[in-house]
């Protein structure tokens, strides 16, 4: 029997519909692995920025469109009641089994109740199954404000989070948001009673979505919803969360917890968060100057980083039976685990546990030494996140071959006869940055990261696209 996404709860078609549904929804702004916003602050002599976020259950049956719409408007006026103006709403939405037209309809929704006061930027819609009870949906707004600092009422109330930003050596500043989750990893963090890293997950993850505009992360906030006490928790996440900004020399502003027992299956909990960034606005990368003939280099991943996860339970846990402390090596054929070079003493649990990579220093030694045209963030979808960044006249042809898989994906392609298309459909496969660049510039960058210490591959490059064409092409 093949494995694919669908049979772990996890639907590529849903995720594709939708994709497309928001797209038509929300603009051409939408894409790219962040929301932007061109702000002028000449008018503030010490501007402070505001988040305040607001979060809803929602069950199957309701008005979706008025209930999206409530969460945005209570940002605005939560925003305005302490004199402080909104710049713009992102938003993430997470059901058991997402429902297109529900969630379309939410997002609608929160696009009204945005109104003029500020727009949309984007968000993260998440199917998690066995982490969200079926019928039931979660969702989270953040809204950001700009205010002056001697004019605020309030700032540092229960639901708004303000932030002092350094801002002089900016002539226009744009500000890049990312919001995301955690997913379903958080289920084998349960398992293996081991949640160090999932908070480091987040933040690594978000600052790579900033970062790869050419962005620096200025702050983050975190959500965590349970269907229990938060307290146990709490404390735990925080500090993985606080250690992953330090990643990025980014602020954390704090985790806002909520239980929601009608949401979530028994014990478990979701993580998300907001983090914002700062980028000159000439300095705004979006790949629009790719040209044919530029090459792409990949930076490695550890792992399945935050992607990818509900299939890797399904194969390991349910059809295999593995427990979390199950040893790899003892669990596979010897010959398998010479050929991939499994350690003997390497759990499952703690291999899919891995942390989620921060990429922040590699893009920064990048921009001083070269000239990029972009970077893809590898994660869901694999490489085929490439063409988010790249104009549709161009496409990625790309090597595998050319980079070392670690071996837990061809662990995951073995053990649940995983089509290899699906594999490059769900999962990393072992890159976790794409860097597009001139190819005149290809080994200044590979030695300028290997001075850091950092490893890189030149895994393909850009060519023209005809008409019918894809926007990726793998060759083994």
């Amino acid at each position: 029997m093949n494995s694919k996404y669908a049979d772990a709860g996890v639907s590529l078609e849903t995720a594709h519909a939708l994709d497309q549904r928001l797209k038509q929804m929300l603009g051409t702004g939408i894409g790219l692995f962040s929301g932007s916003q061109l702000v002028d602050l000449s008018t503030y002599e010490h501007p402070v920025l505001v988040t305040t976020i607001q979060h809803a259950t929602m069950q199957a049956g309701v008005n979706f469109k008025r209930s999206g719409a409530v969460v945005s408007e209570s940002c605005v006026q939560r925003l305005r009641q302490i004199n402080c103006n909104p710049l713009f709403f992102l938003d993430y939405f997470a059901g058991g089994k997402l429902d297109v037209d529900s969630v379309a309809a939410c997002i609608e929704g929160m696009k009204q109740g945005c109104g003029e006061a500020m727009p949309l930027l984007g968000g993260e819609t998440a199917e998690m199954p066995g982490v969200i009870v079926p019928g039931y949906y979660e969702v989270v707004g953040f809204a950001v404000g700009v205010g002056e600092a001697r004019e605020l009422y309030h700032p540092h109330s229960p639901d708004t989070f303000p932030f002092y930003p350094q801002l002089s050596g900016f002539k226009k500043p744009v500000l890049v948001a990312s919001v995301d989750g955690v997913g379903t990893k958080t289920k084998v963090a349960l398992m293996a009673e081991k949640h160090e890293g999932i908070g480091q997950d987040l933040t690594h993850h978000c600052g790579n979505d900033i970062s790869v505009c050419g962005a620096l992360p200025l702050f983050f906030l975190g959500y965590l919803g349970t269907s229990g006490s938060v307290d146990p928790l709490s404390d735990l996440l925080g500090n993985s969360l606080q250690q992953g900004c330090d990643s990025f020399q980014c602020q954390s502003l704090g985790l806002v917890s909520c239980s929601v027992r009608e949401t979530y299956e028994a014990g478990q909990y979701d993580l998300l968060g907001l983090m914002v960034g700062v980028v000159e606005a000439d300095a705004f990368l979006d790949g629009s100057n790719t040209a044919a003939g530029d090459v792409l280099l990949g930076i490695p991943s550890v792992g399945l980083h935050t992607n990818g996860y509900s299939l890797a339970r399904q194969i390991f846990f349910t059809d295999l039976g593995w427990p979390a402390d199950q040893l790899i090596a003892a669990g596979v054929s010897p010959e398998f685990a010479r050929q991939w070079k499994i350690p003997a003493d390497v759990t499952i649990g703690n291999e899919l546990l891995k942390v989620h990579q921060p990429y922040g220093r590699a893009i920064q030694t990048l921009l001083q030494n070269c000239h990029p045209r972009a970077f893809a963030h590898i994660t869901g979808g694999g490489v085929e996140n490439i063409p988010r960044v790249i104009p549709s006249q161009f496409q990625a042809v790309i090597k595998e071959s050319t980079w070392p898989q670690p071996f837990i994906f061809p662990l995951i392609e073995k053990l649940g006869n995983v089509p290899h298309e699906e594999m490059l459909r769900v999962f990393n496969r072992g890159i976790g940055l794409v860097v597009i660049l001139p190819a005149a510039e290809a080994q200044r960058a590979i030695q300028a990261l290997a001075a850091q210490g950092i490893t890189s591959y030149q895994i393909g490059g850009i060519d023209t696209r005809a008409s019918g064409e894809p926007a990726v092409t793998i060759y083994p």
